[in-house]
């Protein structure tokens, strides 16, 4: 079962849990979690299918960054940014850093 199909319901744990914390980072800080599954849309569904592709098999024409379109490069450049910001603050936490709780 895929992410979406959790988020939209399919496997929601209670009340309580879709009330607990998740936090998004600046601007929005901690929001409940039922608060984030509106914002998991179709397109952001098929965004993340094409990250997971990428990082799975490489780029899918084979000519590198050039023999892709720029709005694929784009959202590529985007969760690659977001995703080496995520390993940066869990290997931070793991070694008692700044962002340890």
């Amino acid at each position: 079962m895929g992410f979406r199909a959790l988020l939209m319901g399919v496997e929601r744990k209670s009340d309580w849990y879709d009330g607990q914390p998740v936090d998004l980072g600046a601007p929005y800080g901690l929001v409940p979690r039922r608060d984030v599954y509106p914002l998991y849309t179709d397109d952001l569904d098929h965004a993340v299918r094409l990250w997971k592709d990428f990082r799975r098999f490489g780029l899918p024409h084979g000519g590198g960054s050039a023999g892709e379109c720029e709005e694929y490069m784009a959202l590529i450049r985007a969760f690659e940014d977001e995703y080496e910001t995520v390993l940066s603050m869990v290997k931070e936490r793991a070694a008692g850093g700044a962002g340890a709780h």
